[in-house]
């Protein structure tokens, strides 16, 4: 009979057998044999392997001396071990054993006052063991003499592997710092980090504390680690002789633990695990994406992946004064003393990381109180006012409004200036009545001066040649204008905050004054820096500090080789003088060092100084404000980093010894913060090996990103857009670089495994940036799902939720619209536009329909234009987001406001007769714009549906596409689809009348009345809504007569008609209706049309409505500022105008057939 674990293999055959074996293979593992290795197929049974090629060898029977190498891909990932893990955690709490309490053998005797009967079960060493209290004298002696449990001999590769990440969890999740766990952790390759392993195996919890609180003790012995056991790449072994972890007297001393490659020739890093300080720094993060790209599932690094909201346990935050940071909300806000200033994109509100800046001192007087005598008055007036909210929405803005005398009208202030020394000025604007301001340094000389255009946040004209100015948009309309120079002499000089008319030179700057014009300014500062820095609060006569931030490691040891990988966004250049400003630092001393750094001109390269010999790899400029991803790399001989996919080589005969115990320093050298750089830094990795080349591409390209990261690929401006039926199916929208992967990521909450769907991308006008969008089907109704852009790490994870399908419950549809932004409005921004998209949120709406006019371009585009897109964008895809963090998805349609003529620029031309051209709608948005889709013409109209509930029929009322083609189209559509549909909406932005007679007469409103209506009133299941009036808008339900005789209109007041719902503008003007149109249905026109009446918003109150308000003609009375919310279910349609205070307006309910 053969022996036990041998196996019998035949020359030429690809199977092997064996007895009383347990085979742990999975695909692509070896198997070997006297010296020849063949990769495994196949794992039969725990006694039959299948391999790929036949066996090369002679035939053998009964041998033992075979071996399996776990070296195949399945190792490389710990999913399926994580679940096998909880599988089998669960088989066993639900099996016939019980256990009171659990952990490694020494840790049963903390049970020992434990009463009779209590069951422990020991897990470390192996077999797993249970014990019994047979007494209770609270002594050792009380227990059984253990019954080992034996794991059935069909074992498999993923049990095995759970097995060992159970062992490893056990020995290292509550930060136990036992040897043998210190070298799983750093040694080990493949195996998912302590804190993963625990969190997915929820039910292993209590053995792993138990662990925690024992394993300290075997700290120190080196006999604690397991003898030749594999840890992917290195071999653990406790003889000094031949193994790569080992015990070394010196350096420096005794306790430390080398760690070298598999070939020993080089050194990979020093753990000390019985040395607190030491090891409490060392840390394996999680790399989920970097792993990927590398074929390995974690790596050993020491770092920071940044988090909202969180510090970091490995490179601490000190500094002892405050700071600001731009908030979750796109504000400036402040934060304490050691509290980490976590910044989000002041566009969009993604999270980007730890804020990084220099010390500094705000020298300005009264920095945000402009009325104050700290600053001098000339040919204005100052006075604070609660409106429009400043940057920090706290306190008031200063207004300035120009007097009527000739001159520079503004504010100045007097500082002592040192010859030479660096000197920044910077303030804060918001345009007015007028929109250009003026910043002028006063020498009492030839002055420097600049006219800045505050709406386009561009430089007019620069007088002088000694001064930088710099401007940039922060939080929507607020502009920051900065002047830097360096003065000639030792004295004082003055600094001009002034408004401008237009024009340029003295005419502009110099003027006779307009008292009913004026701007508002926030925010001084003047710093001895070349640059301005983020904004210190100067709030009386003594300056305003900002201390040096220090982050860094504490030491730890790496010499020969390593990399560093960092994602990192630069906000400020310097505007003058020379020097670099260090990202990401290695520091062991003047001779020996290495830094990502930042030049002046935002050139990125890694500085490498090796015993004093300096190699310096440069790459190439990069842009301001955008996701910068670096993976640096150094070895004997060759030294490169690679920028956003581009990799840069110098071949340079160093040594790379870094001997010591280097710091890791973020913002600095070695972080006392003297050499800072401007921006965030939202993950800084020191990699304990160097990177080969396509790995470096790899992970600098954003192909793959840290866990917990941003977006290598800088996806922003995320949002889910409606595709054919939101109960089943969604678009993901996002913008990203032209060179972003095109797909997007999704997976069920809760799951571990990503699906992934193609994107089709759009050039967004004068951008770099590209509109990504990804159409995801076979979704599961009522759902909550996880979604990424492709490259994109966890913080750039959103969220969606399907809807509810067939009678599944009540549908909340938000009908929003007219949020356009113009010169009448101007001052007021996202004001109003932020309140309501939140209430639509806070009112758990469903589904949001977006009726037009968006973003006022009239169907121009240019780079300010963009920007306003970007802001709207941006305030609606962090506000339409529900209570469960789920972006709430859209479907939009064109205005008159998003076309224009051909000849570019006249509304009233193209954007009514239907030839108008599209300058962003169909290029921001999809719903309706998608080629191919069954459901969408791809010119602005279609439809879609949600299950058999609800039907959405979208009209493009004679923007860029005529109405006349829609006309059949909707006929045909409804007869087929609407006996379908509990309730149908039909949308448009131009409704069947307005309160002017343009609205009345032109081209789209007629066809309304007498051809399209009159084909949805057929459907007394349906009801139309529209924008475009500015006025909130109900009409009683009205019969239309198609294709009146003679062209004059005709319809009655009748119970089997249509209601029509109109929402009025959000930021925009609020046109009120006229007193003769208000009146009795009888009230006709020059063309003896009769008017429809509604039920309006305005001083009238015609059959008794109650008058919401008594504004005036174009008022922003926030009682205007609405929406429509529809409650859909299976009796009723219940519409409700909900204002800007959250009050209900009109409140309207039809009954539906059930």
């Amino acid at each position: 009979m053969a022996a036990a674990n041998s196996i019998t293999v035949a020359a030429g055959s690809p199977v092997v057998t064996g007895t009383l074996t347990s085979f742990v293979a999975a695909e692509f593992d070896l198997f070997m044999l006297d010296g020849m290795a063949v990769a495994i197929a196949s794992r039969d049974s725990s006694t039959q392997l299948t391999l790929k090629q036949p066996w090369p060898g002679e035939s053998r029977a009964g041998a033992v001396e075979w071996v399996i190498a776990n070296t195949g891909p399945y190792w490389q990932s710990s999913v399926a071990t994580n679940r096998q893990l909880a599988a089998l955690l669960s088989k066993f709490e639900a099996g016939p054993v019980k256990w009171d309490a659990s952990g490694p053998r020494p840790g049963r005797d903390a049970y020992n006052d434990q009463p009779v009967d209590f069951v422990y079960l020991s897990v470390d060493p192996l077999p797993f063991t249970l014990f019994v209290k047979r007494a209770n004298t609270n002594s050792a002696a009380d227990w059984s003499a253990g019954q080992p449990l034996q794991l059935k001999a069909d074992s498999t590769a993923e049990a095995e592997a759970a097995r060992d990440l159970a062992q490893q969890a056990a020995g290292t999740a509550a930060g136990a710092a036992g040897t043998a766990s210190a070298a799983a952790s750093f040694a080990d390759l493949r195996a998912s980090t302590a804190d993963a392993a625990a969190g997915t195996a929820q039910g292993a919890a209590s053995t792993a504390a138990s662990a925690a609180s024992t394993a300290t003790g075997a700290a120190a012995s080196a006999a604690q680690i397991a003898p030749n056991r594999t840890y992917a790449e290195l071999v653990a072994d406790t003889s000094p002789a031949v193994g790569t972890i080992r015990q070394v007297a010196t350096p420096p001393n005794a306790g430390i633990y080398e760690l070298r490659l598999v070939n020993g020739s080089k050194t990979w890093a020093y753990l000390a695990p019985s040395v607190p300080s030491i090891d409490s720094q060392m840390s394996v993060l999680s790399l989920a994406g970097v792993g990927e790209q590398l074929g390995l599932p974690t790596l050993p690094v020491m770092g920071l992946a940044a988090a909202p909201n969180v510090n970091s346990a490995v490179l601490p935050f000190v500094r002892n004064s405050g700071a600001s940071r731009i908030d979750e909300r796109q504000r400036i806000d402040y934060v304490g003393a050691n509290e980490v200033p976590h910044e989000y994109d002041r566009d969009t509100g993604a999270y980007l990381g730890w804020r990084i800046d220099p010390a500094s001192e705000n020298i300005a007087r009264y920095s945000e109180d402009f009325t104050n005598a700290a600053w001098t008055k000339a040919r204005v007036t100052a006075s604070l006012e609660a409106n429009p909210q400043s940057p920090a929405n706290s306190p008031n803005p200063t207004r300035l409004t120009e007097t009527t005398d000739n001159g520079v009208h503004g504010v100045t202030q007097t500082f002592a200036v040192n010859q030479g020394e660096f000197t920044t000025c910077s303030i804060f604007y918001f345009p007015g009545e007028r929109t250009r301001a003026f910043v002028q340094i006063d020498t009492g000389m030839p002055t420097e001066n600049a006219i800045i255009d505050l709406l386009a946040a561009t430089v007019v004209q620069v007088s002088g040649t000694t001064i930088k100015v710099f401007v940039e948009r922060v939080r929507t309309s607020w502009i920051r204008v900065t002047v830097s120079f360096i003065p000639p002499s030792t004295g004082t000089m003055r600094f001009v905050a002034a408004l401008a008319a237009d024009g340029t030179g003295a005419q502009a700057t110099a003027y006779p004054g307009d008292p009913t014009k004026g701007l508002w300014i926030w925010g001084a500062q003047i710093e001895k820096q070349p640059i301005s820095t983020s904004y210190i609060p100067a709030l009386a006569n003594t300056p305003g500090v900002r201390a040096a931030a220090a982050i860094k490691s504490a030491p730890l040891r790496f010499r020969d080789v390593g990399a560093l990988f960092v994602r990192f966004r630069v906000s400020r250049l310097q505007a003058v003088g020379a020097g670099g400003r260090r990202v990401v630092s290695v520091y062991v001393n003047e001779s020996n060092r290495l830094h990502v750094t930042v030049d002046q001109t935002g050139l990125v390269y890694l500085g490498c100084v090796f015993s004093g010999q300096t190699v310096v790899v440069n790459s190439v400029p990069v842009p301001l404000n955008t996701d910068v991803t670096v993976a640096a790399s150094w070895e004997p001989g060759r030294q490169a980093i690679a920028v956003n996919g581009t990799l840069y080589v110098a071949s340079a005969p160093s040594s790379n010894e870094l001997i010591g115990f280097p710091v890791m320093a973020i913002g600095s050298r070695t972080g006392e913060g003297t050499d800072a750089f401007m921006g965030t830094v939202h993950t800084a990795l020191l990699l304990p090996r160097p990177l080969s080349n396509a790995q470096m591409i790899a992970l600098s390209s954003g192909a793959s990103a840290a866990s917990g990261g941003g977006s290598g690929n800088a996806a922003t401006l995320h949002r889910v857009e409606v595709a054919s039926d939101p109960s089943r199916d969604m678009t993901l929208t996002w913008h990203a670089p032209n060179t972003a992967p095109k797909a997007a990521e999704y997976r069920v909450l809760g799951s571990t495994s990503w699906m992934s769907a193609g994107a089709v991308a759009k050039d967004l006008p004068a951008s770099t940036d590209r509109v990504f969008f990804a159409t995801v089907t076979n979704l599961t109704p009522e759902t909550i799902y996880e979604w990424r852009a492709a490259g994109s790490g966890a913080a750039a994870i959103r969220r969606f939720r399907t809807l509810p399908n067939y009678r599944a419950r009540s549908l909340r549809v938000a009908v929003v619209s007219d949020w356009q932004r113009d010169s009448a409005n101007a001052l007021y921004g996202l004001s109003h536009f932020n309140v309501l998209s939140g209430l639509v949120a806070a009112r758990n709406a469903d589904l949001i329909l977006m009726g037009g006019d968006h973003f006022a371009d009239d169907g121009n585009t240019s780079a300010a234009l963009t920007q306003r897109c970007r802001d709207y964008i941006g305030a609606w895809s962090s506000r339409f987001v529900d209570a469960d963090g789920c972006l709430i998805p859209i479907a939009a349609i064109a205005g008159n406001h998003e076309a224009s003529d051909t000849t570019g620029g006249n509304p009233a031309g193209g954007a009514y007769n239907g030839q108008g051209v599209y300058g962003y709608m169909d290029k921001i948005f999809s719903t309706f714009y998608r080629r191919g889709a069954a459901n969408t013409s791809a010119r602005g109209y279609g439809w879609f549906e949600v299950g058999t509930e609800l039907l959405v029929v979208a009209l493009e009322t004679n923007h860029a596409t005529p109405l006349a083609e829609q006309v059949p189209w909707l006929r045909d559509l409804l007869a087929a689809r609407a006996s379908r549909y509990r309730h149908i909406i039909v949308m448009g932005h131009i409704g069947p009348s307005g309160l002017t007679n343009a609205d009345w007469s032109s081209t789209a409103p007629r066809l309304m009345r007498e051809q399209i209506l009159p084909i949805v009133q057929q459907y007394p299941q349906a009801i139309f809504v529209h924008g475009h009036v500015h006025n909130l808008m109900a009409t009683r339900r009205v019969r239309f007569v198609e294709n009146p005789a003679g062209g004059v209109n005709a319809w009655t007041e009748r119970a089997d008609g249509i209601r029509c719902l109109g929402a009025g503008g959000w930021d925009s003007p609020d046109w009120l209706p006229f007193d003769a149109q208000d009146q009795a249905s009888d009230t006709t026109l020059g063309d003896g049309s009769k008017l429809i009446e509604y039920l309006v918003a305005s001083n009238q109150a015609p059959r008794g409505v109650t008058p919401i308000s008594a504004p005036a003609n174009n008022s922003f009375d926030p009682a205007t500022k609405h929406f429509w919310e529809i409650d859909l279910n299976e009796t009723a349609q219940n519409a409700k105008a909900i204002s800007l205070n959250n009050t209900v307006l009109i409140n309207l309910t039809e009954p539906v057939a059930s």
